[in-house]
């Protein structure tokens, strides 16, 4: 019986194809790894260990009212909650961050949308996105102006939250929330945690995206 070469050579060019695409694939993927590892440890670093860190945000989290004064809770929200805060003097364009969880967020300048939480129908499980981390770009022009968030937590359980939300550069705010992610509490303060991180990058790939 004849060997049937062609084949053989066919399976074997197949093979060295299939090799070489694994190689760059883990090539890749190992500088992938190698960039996050040394960006999460610059930023873990001690402060005296580089240079001096800017701090060109503040804590954004307190002064909001509902339509008749009242103070608000974001730690505990149900049903529908509209909340308005003013917008303070701005020097320079910012960014408005915060965290959600089990709640549908839309947030208006004055009555101007500027963000909207997946719509429940866009969702897989549940009636709300989850947990989510949100950063958008506030302009310069924007000074003064009225900022509404219309919060809805479907499940009247008082399972919404909002927290972690502050107003400055997308890149201090980044720098501070990578360096509080990357310390696991309750053991050494300079060790770091991979967890949480990515949903704070992709928050701020998300304000990049608003502003193109």
């Amino acid at each position: 019986m004849v060997p049937n070469y062609y084949n053989i050579i066919h399976m074997n060019t197949n093979t060295n194809n299939h090799k070489t695409s694994y190689s760059i694939i883990r090539g890749l993927f190992f500088l992938i790894m190698c960039s996050v590892i040394f960006t999460v440890l610059y930023y873990s670093l001690p402060r005296q260990n580089r240079e001096p860190a800017i701090s060109d945000y503040i804590d954004f989290s307190e002064g909001w009212t509902t339509s008749d004064g009242s103070p608000v809770d974001f730690s505990h929200i149900s049903g529908t909650c509209t909340v308005t805060k003013k917008l303070p003097a701005l020097t320079h364009d910012m960014a408005l961050f915060f965290f959600y969880k089990s709640s549908n967020v839309t947030i208006l300048i004055d009555d101007r949308q500027i963000y909207e939480a997946i719509r429940p129908e866009g969702v897989f499980f549940g009636k709300t996105p989850g947990a989510s981390y949100v950063s958008l770009p506030i302009y310069r022009e924007d000074s003064g102006r009225t900022l509404t968030l219309v919060i809805d937590n479907p499940y009247g359980d008082g399972s919404g939250k909002i927290n972690h939300m502050y107003l400055g550069r997308s890149e201090d705010i980044l720098i501070s929330r990578i360096r509080d992610k990357a310390r696991i509490r309750h053991q050494l303060p300079d060790r770091p945690s991979w967890s949480g991180i990515y949903p704070v990058l992709s928050a701020i790939t998300q304000e990049a995206h608003h502003r193109q």
